[in-house]
């Protein structure tokens, strides 16, 4: 009955659907959101580790942090379909960055002072990896930007849209 008095405009606006996304999980679009963010975070990582270490250890490096970066992508997938608003899908993608730093920094910490577990020891290794995290921000100042703007333009070629009347 309502929808007699309305006006032309709003009959049409009241009629149009608004495009919602779903908690919906898709593997396709799993795949998608792996290959792009595997494109723009894990090549440049690879491209930085290679210009800055030798020749023997840069294929290692760059290798071990490919393999970090995609089991974090891996884990991250699910938790940004879970959540909706992109400021919080913003704030995942920024703590995966620094937790694939400190990962990062903890681990080639223990590569290269394999000496042993004494507490002492476990508390600089985390240090390395909180100072990796600081060091990451220096790299993402440049990248995180990039990453968090192509997700956020291919979200609905990446995330499970619905229309919604």
């Amino acid at each position: 009955m309502q929808k007699e008095h309305l006006s032309e405009p709003e009959q049409q606006k009241e009629e149009k659907s608004k495009t919602v996304i779903t908690n919906k999980f898709s593997f396709p679009n799993y795949f998608k959101f792996l290959v792009l963010n595997f494109i723009i975070a894990v090549i440049p990582i690879i491209l930085v580790f290679n210009w800055v270490s030798t020749k023997e250890e840069a294929f290692l490096i760059a290798l071990f942090a490919a393999g970090v970066a995609m089991m974090l992508f891996m884990l991250q997938y699910p938790l940004l379909v879970f959540v909706k608003p992109w400021a919080f899908k913003f704030g995942l993608l920024y703590l995966s960055m620094c937790l694939f730093f400190f990962i990062f920094g903890l681990i080639s910490s223990l590569y290269e002072r394999a000496d042993g577990f004494s507490l002492d020891k476990i508390m600089l290794h985390l240090y390395d990896g909180v100072i990796w995290i600081l060091v990451g921000h220096i790299f993402g100042i440049i990248f995180f930007p990039i990453v968090a703007l192509l997700n956020w333009l291919l979200r609905k070629q990446m995330f499970v849209y619905q229309d919604q009347k």
